[in-house]
Order: C-alpha cells, then structure tokens, then sequence
C-alpha cells in the first residue's frame, strides 16, 4: 500500500546482506512489517492519563456529617426547650411576676395615713397659691423700654465709631 519509492529506499541498506531468495526476502520483510503495524495500533499507553478512581470515604467527610448531626439535634433541643418555657410563660403569666418579683406585698393599714394625707393636701393647697401670686404679679421689665434702651445704645456705639 506504501509507494515504491519508499519500497526501494528501505531495502537500500539490504542489498548487501546476502539473501536466498528475493522474492521469499520480500515477503518475509513485508510480513514483519504487517506485524509491526498491528502492534502499534494494539500498543497500549504507557502513561495513564485517566482520572484517579474516586474513594467514597474521601468524598463524603462521615465525621463532619456525624458532628453537624449532633449540633443539629442538640439547636433542636434547645428551641423546643424554649418553645416549652414560653409556652409556659404565656398560660402562666401571674406565676411569672411571683416567681421573678416576689409576691404582691401588702402591707398593713397605715397609722399615719391620714396625717400624710393632710400634709399632702397642705402643700398642693400652697402651690396653687403661690402659682395665683405668680400669674397675678405683673412684669417687672418692661419690653418697650428695653426697645428704647437698645436703640440709644446703637445711637452711641455709632457716635463713637
């Protein structure tokens, strides 16, 4: 199948060596060389170039899958747990201000409840009447003539400049 050019140029180096029978040579060259052919396109590689075989305990981290496992549980069991004390706290709303404040306290009946009653009333009733006095006294300044003050000032400080 090759040309004969090519024929001529690879036996060029043969016709020195000695041969029996040219024709059987030829043959027997042209068969080596079949041979030859079909190795190499048999041949194998020599390098492998495939990808590494894929280890699952490489790619799937079990330990780490086990750890969020348990903090995953673990969130659960808190939020349930909070879920129960504010379920609580919501039917239970009185028992909440006694457990953390302490029990309503009541005290007993006051000796002195009318003396400081009294006393209370004593002083709102001065309040109201200096607050009386206060809006009846009339104002000691005078805006008007702070106006005129104020423009004799600016007559002064424009004699002197």
């Amino acid at each position: 199948d090759q040309g004969p050019s090519i024929t001529r140029t690879m036996y060029a180096y043969r016709k020195a060596m000695p041969r029996a029978n040219k024709h059987l040579e030829d043959k027997w060259v042209k068969h080596c060389q079949k041979l030859h052919r079909n190795r190499l396109r048999q041949m194998k590689p020599a390098i492998d170039n495939k990808p590494p075989a894929k280890f699952v305990h490489l790619e799937q981290n079990l330990k780490k899958q086990q750890m969020d496992e348990e903090r995953y549980s673990q969130i659960e069991r808190e939020n349930y747990l909070l879920l129960d004390k504010m379920s609580h706290i919501m039917t239970h709303p009185q028992l909440l201000d006694e457990k953390y404040m302490g029990a309503p306290v009541t005290y007993g009946k006051s000796l002195n409840k009318e003396f400081r009653k009294r006393e209370l009333m004593r002083i709102t009733e001065e309040n109201m009447q200096i607050l009386r006095r206060i809006q009846c006294k009339e104002p000691h300044y005078s805006h008007i003539e702070w106006e005129v003050q104020a423009r004799r000032d600016e007559e002064y400080l424009r004699n002197c400049a």
